[in-house]
Order: C-alpha cells, then structure tokens, then sequence
C-alpha cells in the first residue's frame, strides 16, 4: 500500500494499493478558488467542501472507530461525490476539468481510504501514526508504504 502526493512519479510503482494525500488535491482546488472566477470559483469550493467533509468524517473515524457508521457515510460520500462530478462537468474549464478527470480516473487512488479507514486520506496524518503502529516505511520524497493488512 502506498500513500503519496499526487505526483505522477508514483504511479509507476510496484504497490498494490495508492491512497494519493486528499491536502494535495484540497490545495489544487483552492488554487482555483483564488485564480479564477464565476463558476469555476463555485465548481472548487463543492470540491474543497467534500473534502473538508472527508478529513471530518475520517477525524470522527478515528475517535470512534465504528465501521458500519464509517461504511454508511462513505457509501453516501461516494454517490454525492458522483453526482457532483456529474453535475460540475459540463461547466469545468481548463484547469477544473483535469481536476474532475483525475478524480474519476484515479477514483481508487484518491478515495482508497473510503473503504479502508484504516490507511489515512493525508500523509501527515500517517507519518503521525507511524511511530505508534510500526507499520509504516517513510520513504525520502513524501512518499509512504504500509504493509499488508
């Protein structure tokens, strides 16, 4: 399982699972919120919002740890998430719509941690836990590999 930042570099790796850093695609939008206008300002914050609800959800995850609580929500995160991709489309220009393409075509590698709440939607909160659970390698350039489950 690798956990990395968006970089295409890590595509390339041998792992059989990637959960790219929700703060890096959180941060590409919020470019947009400031370097844009009209609705591709409006597109962003939908975007900035679902995430910000993912770092919540996964906060409140980790105090409580209760699955089928976690699976109903994710499964209800997962469809709205859809649909706002859906409905956001036909109005993404440029700079938005590679937004939304890599959001449906690496939907696994982003959303990963939706079906595994054990493996952390950012970076910084699995270098945190590392030192805890011993089941993590931090690699040099913002990149790590947890063992198997």
């Amino acid at each position: 399982m690798l956990s990395s930042d968006d970089y295409s570099v890590y595509n390339g790796y041998g792992a059989a699972a990637q959960q790219k850093c929700l703060a890096h695609l959180r941060h590409h939008f919020q470019r947009l919120v400031r370097l844009v206008r009209g609705q591709q300002v409006e597109l962003a914050q939908v975007f900035v919002d679902l995430i910000d609800e993912a770092f919540e959800a996964y906060r409140h995850w980790q105090q409580i740890a209760e699955r089928e609580q976690w699976n109903h929500w994710a499964s209800e995160f997962q469809e709205r998430l859809a649909q706002a991709i859906a409905q956001w489309w036909p109005h993404a220009g440029h700079d938005a719509g590679n937004l939304l393409r890599s959001l449906e075509k690496k939907a696994a590698q982003w959303w990963y941690f939706l079906d595994h709440p054990e493996i952390p939607p950012r970076q910084q909160l699995g270098r945190a836990l590392a030192p805890l659970s011993g089941d993590q390698t931090q690699g040099q350039w913002g990149v790590a590999f947890y063992a198997p489950f």
